[in-house]
């Protein structure tokens, strides 16, 4: 039976996107006796396979072989469909070909398959959904019609998929077309290196995981190890598996004839899925639609790892709260293959400017330091600056999946918690409403897996008042106690427990726009997070201009860091010497508290650790320390300053003095523009810049605040 390609691209799309673990496989004698019987291949090395077409050659790297697993399943199936196609249009001319596929007037009978693959012959040729808008197999018009190889065309097809942008990327297609005509070498493969693949199958729901899981096996071994337990029921249109003590009832509703919709409704529900999941004894077997994911149900999740348990043991079912997944036996459980090595900021910079993304390295270094030292930052300044752009970015760097990171727009309605954790149903209380969002689901993914990074990015924070909506995380992350979802002691249908942790591999971010449709942070924001303002000089606007705009994809380059990165966010302060952090910290506390905005001991002992962390994120600011108090001070305590002219001038003139290496009595003159003598210098650059900002609009407007527009 020919299968549906749509359902079965898309979800290797997915894995294409979320693997990352494209390792090096290093081939036995075995492995090479048996790569070596594929077509074209004429010698295989430890690590690479040597391809030959006509008097070229080409080296491929054993990672293809990965790539080609990934999407096995897929690629037999399309090829099945060539195949057919193969057989159609011996003894045709290639006018008479492209007028019966163009027009769909072909002979769907005289092709001898069975009904259900009648309904979807040739699809692959004349739909896009089925070819992923892979390059056309008939070309030209009526008289003159051309039609491609179809092993051309099915490289094409697979390209699109996995959309390798490599010189030997048609070769990729080759190796898998070839292997796609030998199944035995596939299987052989895929047995020898299923260890390398994170899991098989992945849903979220578990009615769709467990059609996909029974989909795989019937390609994965034709059923061999689970047909004899299918038994039919007392009404012989219904099947269940049974086998010992456990049982799947009336997992299958068959038929030889194909079945409509509303034949597979009961009670005017549908009950099956419409697609027969494969075609077994001249029946076809529909698929049930009614799973759950409880227990003492005829088809729940532990039924179904009990007899996947007995029939393929060398298969295991993993659930984390977001995801099933049908993984090899032999693998840990949300175990990394990726190699971890230190983290390296110099790395990261690198890997920025290959890329094109344009930051400066004290920006860098600063957003990262500050990521480590306590998981939440505020991006504060200029509209269109790169803030959401670093956030994003960096997570797409460090992070493996899509499923580690979540870029949440900030409404303006948002009056309570529920956009970010969601709510039990009023009307049916065993409910529990995710937000459509996914900040839960990943902060419950955060808990499941708590040496790797999870990113939650909140986008225009301050659209709303954030006290409203982020309370419970405000109040969480200070307090080392748990998020209340709901009161019941067991979890809810969703997977939603009663309470969960703030794990120490959550970091939270948000960006900051400053105009009339927002709103001011409060002291108690401010107070628990490190805030980076963004400004854009004129070098930088000039070299941006004259630049390139094309960004290349940093995606996952620095995922071998990430448990690092983890690692020194979790790591309390070392032991630095905090002899003149201390001593300036006390001249400006002693500045504050005349405006009344002194610092306690929370931001006393969070500037403390982020002076620490600098140096350990990057080795480069050990003998700086300057530049370190500058940034501890232009992220911790210069935020909390806002107010009129008569209550600014006077301390901001003083905390000016402090950041000099001389005291200096007049610093601005009257329009705000500071003076400095000559023998004068500034030792904190971005405190006194930001500090000359405030003072000059605090004469030109009556008022100034550390937000600025």
């Amino acid at each position: 039976m020919l299968k549906n390609l749509i359902e079965l691209g898309r979800d290797v799309q997915e894995k294409f996107d979320n693997f990352n673990n494209w390792q090096e496989l290093n081939f036995t004698p075995k492995d090479k006796e048996e790569l070596v019987k594929l077509d074209h291949v004429t010698q295989v090395f430890n690590s690479s396979i040597k391809f030959e077409f006509e008097s070229n050659h080409t080296i491929i790297p054993s990672q293809y072989i990965l790539y080609a697993l990934t999407i096995k399943d897929f690629a037999i199936g399309l090829k099945d469909h060539l195949d057919i196609f193969d057989n159609y249009k011996s003894n045709k001319d290639r006018n008479q070909i492209g007028d019966e596929i163009t027009n769909q007037t072909f002979d769907r009978i005289a092709l001898s398959v069975d009904e259900y693959s009648q309904t979807i012959l040739m699809e692959p040729l004349i739909n896009n959904d089925y070819n992923f808008n892979a390059k056309s197999i008939i070309n030209g018009s009526a008289g003159n019609y051309k039609v491609r190889g179809t092993s051309d065309f099915f490289a094409s097809v697979i390209l699109k998929i996995i959309n390798v942008p490599d010189a030997s990327s048609a070769i990729l297609g080759k190796l898998i077309y070839y292997l796609s005509g030998n199944p035995n070498l596939y299987n052989y493969l895929e047995s020898r290196f299923i260890d390398y693949l994170p899991y098989l199958v992945q849903d979220s729901k578990i009615k769709s995981f467990a059609k996909k899981t029974f989909a795989y096996i019937e390609q994965y071994d034709n059923l061999e190890s689970i047909k004899d337990f299918i038994v039919k029921n007392n009404d012989s249109t219904f099947s269940s598996i049974k086998r010992d003590d456990h049982s799947l009832t009336s997992i299958f509703k068959t038929s030889s004839t194909l079945l409509s919709e509303e034949d597979l409704k009961q009670g005017g529900k549908l009950r099956y899925f419409t697609d027969p999941i494969f075609y077994l004894d001249n029946e076809f077997y529909y698929f049930s639609t009614e799973w759950t994911d409880g227990t003492d149900s005829r088809l729940d999740l532990e039924s179904l790892k009990s007899i996947m348990a007995l029939t393929y043991p060398q298969f295991t079912i993993n659930k984390d709260r977001t995801n099933y997944q049908l993984i090899s036996s032999s693998i840990k459980v949300n175990s990394s293959k990726v190699k971890q090595v230190d983290f390296s900021i110099e790395q990261v910079i690198r890997d920025y400017q290959n890329s094109g993304i344009r930051y400066s390295d004290q920006l860098i270094t600063r957003y990262i330091s500050s990521l480590s030292t306590k998981p939440f930052v505020l991006l504060s300044g200029l509209s269109g600056s790169g803030k959401t752009k670093l956030a994003q970015s960096f997570s797409q760097w460090l992070c493996e999946d899509k499923t580690q990171y979540c870029i949440v727009p900030v409404g303006a309605d948002w009056t309570n918690r529920e956009p970010l954790l969601g709510y039990v149903n009023a009307l049916n209380n065993s409910e529990y409403i995710l937000p459509e969002n996914g900040a839960l689901q990943l902060l419950l993914r955060a808990n499941d897996n708590q040496e790797k990074p999870y990113f939650l990015i909140l986008d225009e924070m301050n659209l709303s008042h954030v006290e409203r909506y982020f309370a419970d995380f405000l109040s969480v992350m200070e307090s080392k106690d748990k998020f209340k979802l709901h009161s019941d002691k067991e979890n809810k249908k969703s997977g939603v427990p009663h309470e969960i942790n703030w794990p120490k591999n959550l970091f939270v971010v948000g960006t900051v726009n400053i105009d009339e449709t927002t709103y001011m942070f409060s002291p108690k924001v401010l107070d628990r997070a490190n805030v980076i303002e963004f400004r854009v000089n004129e070098t930088e606007i000039e070299g941006f201009l004259n630049a390139g705009k094309e960004i290349k994809p940093i995606t996952k380059m620095g995922i071998a860091m990430s448990n690092s990165f983890v690692a020194i966010a979790k790591k309390d302060q070392n032991d630095s010497d905090f002899s003149k952090l201390n001593i300036e910290l006390l001249d400006f506390f002693k500045e504050l508290q005349v405006l009344g905005a002194e610092f306690g001991y929370r931001t006393a002992t969070e500037i403390q650790i982020l002076f620490s962390k600098i140096e350990l994120i990057n080795p480069a600011y050990s003998d700086k320390a300057n530049e370190k108090i500058d940034i501890a001070i232009m992220q911790k305590l210069l935020p909390k300053l806002h107010g009129s002219r008569r209550k600014l001038l006077k301390t901001l003139n003083l905390l000016a003095q402090k950041c000099l290496t001389e005291n200096q009595e007049v610093i601005f003159n009257e329009r705000g523009i500071y003076n400095l003598s000559e023998s004068n210098s500034i030792k904190y650059t971005l405190s006194f810049e930001k500090i000359a900002r405030m003072y000059k609009n605090a004469i030109e407007n009556g008022f100034a605040s550390y937000a600025e527009a």
